[in-house]
């Protein structure tokens, strides 16, 4: 399936509106609904395919909560979604740092096109193995296994298995009891991978638990040159991690203004001292 047999505007539609209630779900889907009692009862972990808004089917891995949400309803995100949709257009490159298991890598690679291109970057093996299977036939799609991060260093993550695997990263997350495999990943500033591959980026997203900061740190020489788009994650809730306004000052120093979701519509934002869980958008000021 090619982006132009794609009915975006059929599809935006489809992501306003009102998902199904768990009871209504199992009703329709008793299969499914089997899959997600065996997940999260008897902790049993299923890959199976969750039919996305779009028509294209993703791998998702049950009992991870970003694939329980695809799995139910075949959208994530929806004013993220939204906006990657408005945004990208044929021959865009986007970079997705902290692509997961692929959700909106494989949604850019759609509107992007076969003239576009995908950097996507996922540390974690058990991840991006299933990014790999997601991505593995779009031809505009590389995929980076190491950490993007302010320098070249090898830097200890932080996996919690695949219940948990959308808070792996750098920090240690509230996760209560649950514990996490440290291992050792190779980290690169982006801006190094960027010109070797020598793109240039309209669109970057950036969802790295509480790491978007120094992400960003290895984005300046990109930021200056290329004024890309760029969605960041904020959230204070991460002990020792920068705070998300540190952020977003960063952004503001390069001539971005920050933008926010409000009821589904994009409207300029206003700093705070302490964020809950949240995208903002930046644009360089005109």
């Amino acid at each position: 399936m090619s982006s132009t047999q794609i009915n975006w505007d059929k599809v935006l539609v489809s992501l306003r509106s009102t998902d199904c209630s768990l009871a209504e779900f199992c009703l329709r889907h008793p299969l499914k609904a089997l899959d997600f009692a065996l997940a999260k009862y008897l902790g049993s972990q299923r890959e199976v395919k969750a039919d996305l808004a779009w028509g294209d089917q993703l791998s998702v891995v049950l009992p991870d909560v970003v694939s329980r949400l695809l799995y139910r309803y075949g959208k994530y995100e929806t004013d993220m979604t939204s906006f990657l949709i408005s945004e990208l257009t044929q021959g865009h490159c986007f970079v997705d740092i902290g692509a997961h298991i692929g959700y909106f890598s494989l949604l850019a690679s759609r509107l992007v096109g076969s003239s576009g291109k995908i950097l996507a970057f996922e540390p974690t093996p058990r991840t991006r193995h299933v990014l790999r299977q997601n991505l593995q036939n779009q031809n505009n799609c590389d995929i980076m296994s190491c950490a993007a991060w302010a320098e070249t260093s090898e830097l200890t993550f932080k996996d919690y298995g695949w219940r948990y695997s959308a808070y792996n990263g750098f920090s240690d997350q509230r996760l209560g009891e649950v514990a996490a495999k440290d291992y050792l990943v190779r980290a690169h500033c982006a801006d190094d991978i960027i010109e070797h591959g020598n793109l240039s980026p309209d669109f970057i997203k950036i969802d790295v638990e509480a790491a978007e900061l120094f992400v960003l740190k290895g984005l300046k020489r990109t930021l200056q040159r290329h004024s890309p788009i760029v969605t960041a994650e904020v959230g204070d809730y991460t002990p020792g991690a920068p705070k998300s306004s540190e952020t977003v000052i960063f952004m503001e120093s390069f001539g971005y203004e920050p933008f926010e979701f409000v009821d589904g519509r994009l409207q300029k934002h206003n700093r705070k001292d302490r964020y809950k869980f949240d995208n903002l958008i930046f644009k360089k000021q005109s």
